[in-house]
């Protein structure tokens, strides 16, 4: 007879399996996507290989049966050659449109080669659904600053040559006032543009908001966090038809999965803790409250204290669709009223 296991270790091991049965997809049933992920780095985090792509979408088994597409980012020279690849496989047409640019960590590796590369994919594909991403990150900077001001202006002014009108990804991460000073010089105020991973405050996310009228604000999720108030602050500015769900994976899985390799998958994740944990109607700028998109967000902040609130935006992410050109997918998500059982 074998051995019994001792007492600590079948907890260990309890544990471990309810951890592993919480992982597994939780399909909502309704149609989602990723507006902003790096399939390259999901892909060598889970070990899946690439050739399998195709064959795991298809099935449900990788991101869930409603996944429906991710925006593959290609922001580093290392991933050219695989998101190149990636792309040309036909079996995954449909499901995965891509962007390039240079992210601003790899500003200093930025050149006339990768630049044409870029332009050519922008400019002659259907499925590159825009540039980027690209900006500035201050917080880390791996590039010097003034390379990455550089590298981002220069990246704003190929955009505009190719005349596609395709958005830009943009990247900013502690460098509110150069970006924003590069954008207003470098591309037109109706310029479509997608903020991804918003962590930054209220404020500016207005500014922002209001300077461009066609930007829209991606959130990942980090809006799960105990320690982003003020990212969850930002939210409840936005007007819900030009906020963005996104997973940034394989970063910023949300909560309970912090830590774990975050992918397209997850997004279904996202809606929940946005509406729930962003603070009520009454906390909006003025300036939003005028627009229509904002009351759509609305909800009551009776049942906060001791439950979730009684009325709250339900996040439809079936809107976050491609139009016939694949030009815009970065379209906004649409909310509708909803009420929620409280306990």
């Amino acid at each position: 007879m074998a051995a019994r296991r001792p007492p600590q270790a079948e907890k260990l091991a309890q544990k471990k399996q309810e951890k592993k049965e919480q992982e597994q997809l939780c399909d909502p049933g309704v149609p989602f996507c990723d507006a902003h992920c790096h399939l390259d780095m999901v892909l060598e985090a889970l070990k899946i290989p690439v050739e399998s792509l195709a064959e795991r979408i298809e099935a449900g088994t990788l991101f869930g049966p409603s996944f429906k597409y991710a925006i593959n980012v290609c922001c580093f020279p290392r991933s050219l050659r695989a998101f190149e690849e990636m792309q040309q496989n036909p079996a995954l047409a449909g499901s995965i449109y891509t962007t390039y640019g240079c992210h601003p960590h790899a500003a200093s590796e930025y050149d006339d080669t990768l630049e044409q590369a870029i332009v050519q994919h922008v400019s002659t594909e259907a499925s590159t659904v825009a540039w980027g991403e690209c900006g500035l990150d201050f917080f880390k900077s791996f590039s010097p600053p003034e390379v990455q001001k550089e590298v981002f202006a220069r990246q704003l002014r190929m955009l505009v040559q190719t005349q596609t009108r395709k958005p830009l990804v943009l990247h900013t991460r502690d460098a509110d006032e150069a970006t924003l000073r590069i954008l207003s010089e470098g591309l037109p105020s109706d310029y479509p543009i997608h903020l991804h991973c918003y962590t930054g405050a209220a404020p500016y996310a207005i500014t922002m908001l209001d300077r461009f009228p066609q930007l829209k604000i991606g959130f990942t999720g980090m809006i799960t966090f105990k320690n982003a108030s003020k990212t969850r602050e930002a939210v409840a500015v936005v007007p819900m038809d030009r906020l963005l769900l996104e997973t940034d994976g394989p970063f910023m899985a949300p909560l309970p999965f912090r830590g774990a390799t975050a992918h397209p998958g997850r997004a279904q994740l996202l809606p929940s803790p946005l509406i729930f944990r962003a603070p009520p109607h009454r906390t909006r700028h003025p300036a939003c409250r005028r627009r229509s998109g904002a009351r759509e967000g609305r909800h009551s902040a009776r049942g906060h204290r001791g439950g979730r609130p009684k009325h709250c935006a339900a996040v439809s992410h079936a809107a976050l669709q491609p139009n016939g050109n694949a030009h815009h997918t970065l379209t906004a998500i649409n909310a509708t009223k909803t009420r929620a059982r409280t306990r």
